[in-house]
C-alpha cells in the first residue's frame, strides 16, 4: 500500500502534516475511511477521534496508528492528498483528562442553565462547542490509559 500525504489544520496552527497509509474521520454520515487515490471528495467532520495509519512502529499507543481528537471542520480529499481543516485538534498526548473532565461538567451547567432560561443562544452555542470538544478529547485519551 502506498502513503499519501495528509494535513490537518486547527486554530492552533499544523496538527499533522505528514505521509500516512489511511486516515479515518467522523463525519455526520458516520466514520468514513480515505486510502490512497480515492475520489474527490468534500465533507462536514464532526467531533471524534481520527485514526491515522502509519508505518508499522511509528504509532503512538497503537504499532501502526495515531489518534487525534477532533472538533468540527471540513474535510477535502483528491486523489494524491487529504485535508482537514477544524476548528480543534489535539493529538492524544496533548490531551489533558482531568481538563477535559472540566471543560465537560462546566459545559454540562451551562446547558442545563439553558434549560432554564438562563443563558443566551451565543453562550448555548458555545457551550455545545466545548462539551463536544471535551468528549472527543475524553474519549481519545481512553487509547492513552489502556496503553
Amino acid at each position: 500500500m502506498k502513503s499519501f500525504p495528509l494535513e490537518i489544520v486547527s486554530l492552533d496552527g499544523k496538527i499533522w502534516d505528514g505521509d500516512c497509509f489511511g486516515v479515518s474521520v467522523p463525519t455526520s454520515k458516520g466514520e468514513i475511511t480515505i486510502l490512497q487515490n480515492h475520489a474527490h471528495l468534500i465533507s462536514d467532520v464532526v467531533p471524534g477521534e481520527i485514526k491515522i495509519k502509519v508505518e508499522k512502529g511509528k504509532g503512538i499507543y497503537s504499532d501502526d496508528y495515531i489518534f487525534l481528537a477532533v472538533g468540527r471542520g471540513l474535510l477535502e480529499a483528491d486523489f494524491d492528498k487529504v485535508s482537514i481543516l477544524s476548528r480543534s485538534a489535539e493529538r492524544v498526548d496533548d490531551i489533558d483528562e482531568q481538563e477535559a473532565m472540566k471543560a465537560k461538567e462546566k459545559a454540562k451547567e451551562i446547558l442545563k442553565k439553558h434549560q432554564e432560561g438562563d443563558v443566551s443562544e451565543v453562550q448555548f452555542a458555545n457551550a455545545t462547542a466545548q462539551l463536544e470538544k471535551a468528549l472527543a478529547g475524553l474519549k481519545v485519551h481512553k487509547r492513552k490509559r489502556r496503553h
